[in-house]
């Protein structure tokens, strides 16, 4: 969000797929829509979710899915809390208020850069946060609690 800073936005599932059927290790369908799901088409997160996967496969998990999806979420609450304290006040509490399906009509702006960062798209009239996982970590929590030292944030 910085000047002359790249940003590193979704994956178009055209892109995905082939991502996720050119690599050594053989992705299931299921596994495959696990991945979008959870990841939301990030790259970064794609790379994190993939890799926990292969690494449950390798260790012949019975249920490699589950266990994914539950270190996946572990990461990903850390990843998301750095990437909110992060991020302007602005920014941080559109993105909560997307996740919450709260009135987002203040934030023009910060909806059409979180958007090219991919973390969050277009959805039917609306918003959607990208990521499953990162929709039901922020879900119940206040903008208190996700935003920390930002000045002045009004619930």
């Amino acid at each position: 969000m910085e000047s002359g800073a790249i940003t590193l936005g979704a994956l178009s599932e055209k892109d995905i797929d082939k991502w996720l059927t050119d690599k050594e290790h053989q992705f299931s369908e299921a596994e495959r829509d696990f991945l979008k799901e959870v990841t939301g088409n990030h790259p970064y997160l794609l790379q994190i979710a993939a890799g926990i996967l292969i690494e449950a496969k390798e260790n012949k998990e019975n249920e490699p899915i589950a266990i994914t999806k539950e270190t996946f979420s572990d990461k990903a609450e850390n990843l998301l809390t750095n990437i909110l304290k992060s991020w302007p006040q602005k920014i941080c509490k559109a993105f909560i208020y997307v996740a919450q399906d709260r009135d987002v009509s203040d934030f023009n702006s910060e909806l059409k850069e979180l958007k090219k960062q991919g973390f969050i798209r277009e959805f039917n009239e609306g918003w959607r946060v990208r990521s499953s996982v990162f929709a039901e970590f922020v879900a119940d929590k206040t903008v208190q609690e996700l935003c920390q030292n930002k000045q002045s944030i009004k619930n």
